[in-house]
């Protein structure tokens, strides 16, 4: 990866916007990402970085598993398996339990980031370094989480519609609900804002973000999928091997699958994290060549 050389994108008291060199633009405005490096470098990075990746996944590993213990909700306890005495028999916490879960996921993501992509040491502080920046990319990633279960808001809403007899008002209704189902695709295209709050840089305007990924939604659908298809080989073959092995033996079983469920969920939020320093990479910083697809 090409080291970092910070330019003034702008003449004003603003953060200047980080860049690396200026990539080729098209007359549009639009910025051609190369697919094929779109597709695989979120896996060749977390090879490349795969030993500071390991410890930082370990600990927040065993963080996690830990707030799911405490809480009383460890992954064995969603499976069917009857329950042990260490699962909660109330969803009473169950709401602060996940704004503890993902805090800690969301600041393993962001210091991933600076461990991968800043050159940071391996240490403690750095490991769990909080600061103005990494709220700030907390908070960006929290708003995509929220904007990506739209579409199931939407399926939810027509699930429990009660049909209208004024097709005018059943039409727009349906027109209007169905908008959520999209909202994933154009938040996609977003993604590297995330690395901008995390390096200090002033945010680039929404519509220049817009405006530099036109033409590339098809490359950022296919890469996202191969990420989000991977998430659910895994998931679902871990789901079905634990009835059996957790079932023999609950704690034991409920220990174990708890700690390599977090761990595996870290490794697919590392692909998304290096997928989305790759979005800011290519549409704000590395020179493409126009030949590469």
């Amino acid at each position: 990866m090409p080291k970092k050389k910070k330019q003034t994108a702008s003449a004003d008291n603003d953060k200047d916007l980080c860049l690396l060199r200026t990539p080729p633009i098209r007359p549009d405005g639009a910025v051609k990402i190369p697919a094929i490096r779109l597709f695989y470098l979120p896996f060749g990075i977390l090879i490349d970085k795969f030993a500071p990746f390991a410890m930082a996944a370990l600990i927040y590993a065993l963080l996690i598993s830990l707030l799911s213990f405490v809480f009383g909700y460890p992954y064995v306890c969603t499976t069917g398996i009857p329950a042990a005495s260490f699962c909660s028999q109330t969803d009473g916490f169950y709401a602060l339990y996940m704004l503890a879960k993902y805090f800690l996921l969301f600041l393993f993501s962001a210091n991933w980031y600076r461990l991968a992509f800043e050159d940071k040491p391996f240490t403690i502080k750095n490991l769990f370094f909080i600061n103005r920046s990494t709220l700030t990319a907390m908070g960006i990633l929290a708003l995509f989480l929220v904007l990506n279960f739209t579409p199931m808001l939407s399926f939810y809403l027509l699930w429990i519609r009660e049909p209208n007899p004024d097709v005018v008002i059943e039409v727009t209704y349906f027109a209007v609900v169905s908008i959520g189902f999209l909202v994933p695709f154009a938040v996609m295209r977003f993604y590297s804002l995330f690395g901008f709050a995390l390096d200090d840089c002033r945010l680039p305007g929404l519509r220049e973000v817009w405006t530099r990924s036109r033409g590339n939604t098809l490359r950022i659908l296919v890469a996202l999928f191969l990420i989000f298809f991977l998430a659910l080989f895994v998931f679902f073959n871990m789901f079905v091997s634990i009835q059996g092995y957790a079932g023999s033996n609950t704690l034991w079983g409920g220990i174990s699958s708890e700690y390599l469920y977090e761990f595996l969920l870290l490794l697919l939020t590392t692909l998304f994290i290096n997928h989305c320093y790759l979005q800011k990479l290519f549409l704000f910083g590395e020179s493409v060549d126009e030949g590469n697809n």
